[in-house]
């Protein structure tokens, strides 16, 4: 297919006064209307990005079973949309695979929804509360050891130190995250889908 400049730029254009329209006629509680200027910002950032980028890309690998938090865009009708919790189905996955496979969480039931027996939010909060207590323990592990023998922490022990305390606040940025969806129950979309890694991000870590 050939390129033809004008007639995109004119197709572009249109698209963008309906979309904009769509905006300022929809209802403050479509939460896909509403994110879709954020979605659409990212994207032309992501097109623009393989249009213009040779470089080759390398994506973090995840293990069956991870929670990630994914932004599913914008879709038309019914498709599932907005952001979502959702669950790496993937056996294999290395840094170079661009897409991974997961299964879509709500908080809401659908007749085409799996309920599953225990909340796996509340769970991975579980999970991650004991992740905070075993740093709070290697840190005050380092702190007795300097306080013991009183000298200056040594340069590999405040690097440690650093890692430990970004670490946990980072949990405590996931768990704040976690709790908002705290006590409800969860249902599987069993629809599998495809999804690429640029709109994947790990929250339980």
């Amino acid at each position: 297919m050939s390129k033809n400049i004008n007639q995109a730029n004119s197709k572009l254009n249109t698209s963008n006064k309906k979309l904009k329209q769509a905006y300022s006629k929809s209802d403050s509680k479509n939460l896909k209307v509403i994110y879709m200027p954020h979605w659409l910002e990212f994207y032309s950032i992501a097109i623009h990005s393989d249009v213009t980028s040779n470089k080759k890309r390398y994506y973090k690998s995840y293990s069956r079973g991870t929670v990630v938090y994914v932004k599913l865009g914008s879709n038309i009708g019914s498709e599932f949309s907005g952001n979502h919790f959702c669950v790496i189905l993937d056996n294999k996955d290395n840094k170079g695979k661009e897409t991974v496979t997961i299964v879509p969480l709500s908080s809401k039931g659908n007749k085409n929804y799996l309920k599953l027996n225990e909340s796996v939010l509340n769970l991975t909060t579980t999970d991650l509360k004991k992740q905070i207590i075993d740093i709070s323990s290697k840190v005050q592990a380092l702190a007795q050891k300097y306080r013991d023998i009183d000298i200056k922490l040594s340069t590999e022990d405040k690097k440690l130190l650093s890692n430990l305390n970004q670490k946990a606040n980072e949990l405590y940025r996931v768990i704040g995250v976690y709790s908002k969806h705290k006590g409800k129950d969860t249902y599987v979309n069993i629809s599998a889908i495809t999804n690429n890694k640029q709109k994947t991000y790990k929250q339980n870590k």
